[in-house]
């Protein structure tokens, strides 16, 4: 139990030196107790430092069955995994948080193409994921929910519908990069030096032993992004614009041992992901065009101008990883 009060103690230094509140803090207390007891009546756990990614799963089901696994209770047990350098639990909590106001957003851009009307006939008695549901279940809304925007729209439509920014990125966050792009001579000059900032931010966060994002940064990882200017930043060849995605787990994408586990490994799509694992999904590919919006929409920013994305390559349809790219011509940009 004194390991059990430490981690209390260094989580309400935590909330009392970010201003958080005390009735904030008294909730993730609350949780925190909740989830240790929680391991102890389910598996006889002697420590809390014994936490697994089972362990996560199983009390994050709990909570969704009593309508319980709000953002707040994520962002308690994210904070608690960080303090505890539970850098697996932690990247297994981001599997849930995906989903957060995508479809939402998707149907926001429904509205907006194709009407009111359009996005009720969409959504007629579908059961939209929400915050907390397994990840092995969600995929079943995905391929219903494809199938009908196939059913009532074109491919060009979906693709369209599909390509906005549905993880709702900020314009204020690429800010950044767009003083990075104005003060670069050529925008393929602003693409190297954007991957040469991103591999040494890689080794950073590897350094000091941090989570980037969703995924461990290894010197295997590190170098697999040295060797694709395309993975996080991008390369202009005849005027389009190439963009890799890093896999989801790339250290797990680089030692996977059969096609299906890299498809996996590579996916970072909470609504596709688990789907990927069957011997055969029937999720229609043109799902990827939402992951091809959340690649696009940075370049918008930093070109101040509205780019369309094309998808050539993803694993929904057998690639070994996400490719996308975006036509230039037309667009104005530094050369």
């Amino acid at each position: 139990m004194k390991e059990d009060l430490m981690v209390l103690e260094k989580l309400e230094h935590f909330y009392l030196t970010n201003n958080l509140g005390d009735k904030e803090f008294l909730f993730a207390k609350a949780l925190i107790i909740e989830f240790w007891n929680f391991m102890g009546l389910s598996h006889k756990i002697p420590s809390v430092s014994e936490i697994s990614t089972d362990d996560v799963n199983e009390f994050i089901a709990l909570l969704y069955s009593q309508k319980r696994s709000t953002l707040d209770a994520f962002v308690v047990l994210m904070r608690y995994m960080r303090i505890l350098k539970k850098n697996d639990c932690f990247i297994e909590l981001t599997k849930y948080t995906g989903i957060l106001d995508v479809v939402e957003n998707i149907l926001i851009r429904l509205k907006q193409l194709h009407g009111q009307e359009m996005v009720e006939l969409i959504t007629q008695d579908l059961e939209i994921p929400t915050l907390g549901m397994s990840p092995k279940k969600i995929p079943d809304f995905t391929a219903e929910f494809m199938r009908r925007l196939h059913a009532n729209l074109s491919v060009e439509e979906v693709e369209k519908v599909l390509a906005g920014n549905n993880h709702g990125m900020s314009r204020e966050a690429m800010m950044p990069e767009k003083v990075e792009y104005e003060n670069s001579k050529t925008f393929e000059d602003y693409l190297k030096n954007r991957h040469l900032r991103k591999v040494e931010e890689l080794k950073r966060y590897k350094e000091a032993g941090k989570v980037w994002f969703e995924q461990t940064i290894t010197d295997e990882v590190i170098q697999f992004v040295e060797k694709n200017q395309e993975v996080l930043s991008g390369v202009i060849r005849d005027d389009y614009l190439y963009i890799t995605k890093i896999p989801y787990d790339t250290e797990k994408y680089l030692s996977a041992t059969s096609d299906k586990e890299m498809h996996y490994y590579a996916c970072h799509c909470a609504f596709a992901r688990e789907a990927v694992l069957k011997d055969s999904h029937d999720i229609s590919p043109i799902w990827c065009y939402c992951s091809g919006g959340f690649a696009k929409f940075p370049f918008e920013v930093i070109l101040d101008q509205k780019l369309k994305v094309e998808s050539i390559e993803n694993v929904l349809d057998d690639g070994k990883l996400c490719r996308f790219r975006i036509p230039l011509i037309g667009i104005t940009y530094k050369k």
